[in-house]
């Protein structure tokens, strides 16, 4: 059989994995073989990417990769968050360090762009939700804070489209990072012109659309030189690391099914086959997202484990040196009914005393968690019944109820979490695959180099190789009455 093996490099919020893959007679091997730190620096009150760190340590893992596998890896891609850029000269310089999605840059700017072209006239055209991290809300602030550097800019890549750019590929935009700008037109399949004239902003600065699973390059013959290591081709994963995560979901046949890619993030949505675009789907606050294979993430976003995350890494600054496994368990042990907060309010987006924030929210509602473990009780629980707050929307505005939920991505590993989730959406959770985001950019690098059919083999195969876990809804709590304390106390009702 033709040699299969592929690197993913799959860059989070707080690292950076990277796995090899190999598929042989309809099964998958997907090997963790390098990882490394990534974090928010703050300088002066705005928020930065090392990114120059991030890019060191993506050549060394490849070249730890390709000698672990005798220099025979075909092929690489790269995932990551969305809506992040470098700006950069005719030659492909950096003009600047590029700012991380939660910088306070954008703060007001919705609103002010909402004068700009009315929402429902933009979400006619990008069906995206409007949040503040979106490119073109850092767009506009940077236009009107460093004009200066903004003029300068002869090209503009995300964060994963400059990175593959930096290992030998061709600039280019890739489709999934693209469709959550809030600047693409998801029916045209196209920059959407109006949007930028409105805006003013600058639609050359932009690369050529690429698709997940076109090859864009290959390693160039500096870094292969300069790390003593053979080349491989350069492909377009999903770029946007919320598109592998879900061609990674091991879902049976082609119909449409509920999921919650869990991570820092927690992405809850349903792949359709079109979007859904009615003023009625904007007010609740959702998006149709791009995905491999022209697929849509009907989806909408909710806080998620940075809130835990946070908590860990204030916890640790104090001398507290906490697992995430091991607060889950605790918790899992004490009972904190009727306290809750909502997992999206504004005061916990950016980085804080986590902690302190989240304890003056429940002080508000009327609780006052007594420790650590009672913190992280009240989390989690708020995070299932947000799930069960969207879902419940996803059933509305779709006209169709659904069965289970799958769970991908690292927050799929928190047992707590998932059987939490189960009990207050009452449906059954399929928790898996945990490197989710990494096995779909391999998938997808297989399906680009023929290796693949199409996405249902992809998931086919991955539910054939990955271990996933079954979580039924119990009985133990009155978990209605629960959620109805969850909609007042967060005024969701």
């Amino acid at each position: 059989m033709e040699n299969s093996l592929a690197l993913a490099v799959d860059l989070g919020g707080s690292g950076g994995k990277l796995f090899v893959g190999s598929l042989e007679n309809g099964k998958a091997s997907f090997t963790p073989i390098y990882q490394f730190k990534n974090r928010i620096v703050i300088v002066k009150g705005r928020a930065y990417w090392d990114f120059l760190h991030i890019f060191d340590e993506i050549k060394t893992g490849y070249a730890v990769a390709q000698r672990e596998f005798g220099g025979q890896i075909q092929s690489m891609a790269i995932d990551a968050w969305c809506n992040d850029y470098a700006l950069l000269t005719k030659n492909g310089t950096m003009l600047e360090t590029p700012r991380n999605y939660r910088d306070s840059r954008t703060e007001g700017w919705i609103e002010r762009a909402d004068e700009l072209m009315p929402k429902f006239e933009v979400y006619q055209r990008t069906g995206q939700q409007f949040a503040r991290f979106e490119t073109c809300y850092h767009l506009l602030a940077q236009k009107e804070q460093d004009g200066d550097i903004l003029s300068l800019a002869q090209d503009l890549l995300f964060v994963p489209d400059y990175l593959s750019y930096l290992m030998g590929a061709q600039k280019y935009t890739e489709y999934t990072i693209a469709s959550v700008t809030n600047l693409y037109n998801i029916l045209e399949n196209k920059w959407d012109d109006d949007i930028f004239r409105a805006y003013g902003l600058r639609q050359d600065l932009f690369s050529p659309i690429v698709y997940p699973g076109d090859k864009v390059g290959r390693v160039s013959q500096e870094i292969c030189e300069e790390m003593h290591t053979a080349a491989a081709d350069i492909y377009a994963a999903g770029a946007h690391d919320t598109a592998s995560a879900v061609a990674a979901t091991p879902a049976q046949g082609d119909d449409d099914f509920l999921f919650i890619s869990s991570g820092t993030w927690s992405l809850v949505g349903a792949e359709l086959k079109e979007p859904i675009m009615t003023k009625a789907s904007m007010e609740a606050g959702f998006g149709n997202e791009g995905g491999v294979q022209n697929r849509v993430r009907y989806i909408r976003n909710v806080m998620g484990l940075w809130i835990l995350q946070e908590c860990v890494r204030v916890w640790k600054q104090q001398g507290k040196e906490y697992t995430f496994a091991g607060l889950a368990d605790m918790a899992s042990k004490v009972q904190c009914d009727g306290a809750f907060i909502d997992p999206d309010d504004e005061r916990l987006f950016e980085p804080t005393d986590m902690p302190d924030v989240v304890a003056q929210m429940c002080k508000e509602s009327g609780y006052v968690p007594k420790n650590d473990v009672e913190l992280v009780r009240i989390i989690t629980q708020s995070l299932a019944c947000k799930y069960r707050y969207v879902v419940e929307k996803i059933e509305t505005l779709t006209n169709r109820s659904y069965d289970g939920i799958h769970v991908i991505g690292g927050g799929s590993q928190n047992g707590f979490l998932n059987q939490l989730t189960a009990d207050f959406t009452g449906k059954k959770i399929l928790a898996g695959p945990a490197d989710a985001t990494g096995i779909g950019n391999i998938l997808t690098q297989w399906i680009g180099r023929g290796l693949l059919k199409d996405l249902n083999e992809a998931r086919a195969v991955c539910a054939r190789s990955c271990d996933i876990r079954e979580y039924i809804p119990s009985c133990h709590q009155d978990v209605d009455g629960q959620y109805e304390l969850f909609l007042q106390t967060t005024k969701l009702k």
